[in-house]
């Protein structure tokens, strides 16, 4: 028998993981935090755990190419939580609060950026503008460019 099980694509220890209520920070959703009986936000348990406030507790391979995800426990998080201080919980909360306010920060851009043909070839350089929300040019005319590409050019307005 195989340590890995192909049909949910991670190993057999990661499907353990997941049926014992672990998770990783990218499959975490409400509904889980919901049946955990944590009232508090995603956004705040993904706050804690990118600031090693809420540690992971395992690592498991998953994908196609082995990739190792960190897994954290559910309940790990409601010891946290309860445990906290009511002040630095309140810090932690606010902190939160203003990453998400920051990325919602939006500036005009116009620039131009290079096209190619399906088969690779030059296909021509088309002018724009937008609105830069975070690393992506949301275009007016539909569609959004990656602003770290290597054929865009922008500035602000």
């Amino acid at each position: 028998m195989s340590g890995y099980d192909h049909s949910m694509g991670m190993s057999n220890n990661a499907v353990s993981a997941y049926d014992d209520g672990r998770t990783t920070i990218s499959n975490l959703t409400a509904s889980m935090l919901k049946r955990a009986k944590i009232n508090f936000t995603v956004r705040l348990a993904k706050w804690l755990a990118k600031n090693n406030k809420w540690t992971t507790t395992e690592y498991h391979h998953t994908g196609k190419f082995f990739n190792s995800s960190d897994f954290y426990d559910l309940d790990d998080l409601e010891i946290l939580l309860n445990e906290a201080d009511p002040k630095e919980l309140a810090e932690w909360i606010e902190a939160s609060k203003k990453k998400q306010a920051k990325a919602l920060v939006v500036v005009r851009v116009s620039g131009e950026y290079t096209w190619f043909t399906d088969k690779g070839r030059f296909g021509g350089v088309e002018e724009f503008a937008g609105e830069l929300r975070g690393n992506w040019i949301h275009l007016d005319e539909g569609g959004k460019k990656n602003k770290n590409g290597n054929w865009i050019k922008y500035k602000t307005i």
